[in-house]
């Protein structure tokens, strides 16, 4: 009997405390999705075949934020759900701004990066909310921020869905 699941899919939720908030990493998506287009996401990405799901975790965080994680035991499952044929497993990892490095960015065509664009969104946001990484196209953003239904039309749903349920910062 074959794999019943057809896709497996691994999200890292990069978090940041600082004066008793916490921020997670996100970037703006591009995509031909008309929900996803534009809408603040976290990094999320298929895990290859040969792949283990954080194998796939540290290689998206690197291709799609420039995030370099060195050492596995850094990343703490912190969720795993079943939906329509996809695996998804969630993984959490503590971070500074500075880990983040823009040469290592490899996915251009799936994050915007027009800073005209991000700066218009971001004049909505309560100042002292968003803090740049090393990497023009990645944030970490307040948490309450991201969860918050006033910012709802920025963040993409299953984004601000997941942090509602699993984060009381």
């Amino acid at each position: 009997m074959g794999n019943f699941f057809t896709k497996r899919v691994s999200i890292v939720i990069a978090t940041y405390k600082i004066n008793n908030k916490v921020y997670v990493g996100c970037h703006f998506e591009k995509s031909l999705n008309e929900k996803r287009h534009g809408k603040i996401s976290l990094c999320a990405g298929h895990v290859e075949d040969n792949e283990s799901y954080t194998e796939g975790a540290i290689r998206e965080a690197e291709e799609e934020h420039g995030l370099v994680i060195y050492n596995e035991n850094h990343l703490e499952l912190v969720h795993s759900k079943i939906s329509k044929n996809t695996t998804y497993n969630y993984y959490i990892i503590n971070v500074i701004p500075c880990d983040y490095f823009t040469h290592k960015v490899s996915t251009h065509d799936e994050i915007i990066s027009d800073l005209n664009y991000i700066n218009n969104v971001f004049q909505h946001f309560p100042s002292n909310s968003v803090i740049p990484t090393g990497s023009k196209s990645t944030f970490l953003i307040d948490v309450s921020v991201l969860k918050s239904q006033i910012y709802s039309e920025y963040v993409y749903d299953p984004t601000r869905i997941f942090l509602s349920k699993h984060f009381n910062a």
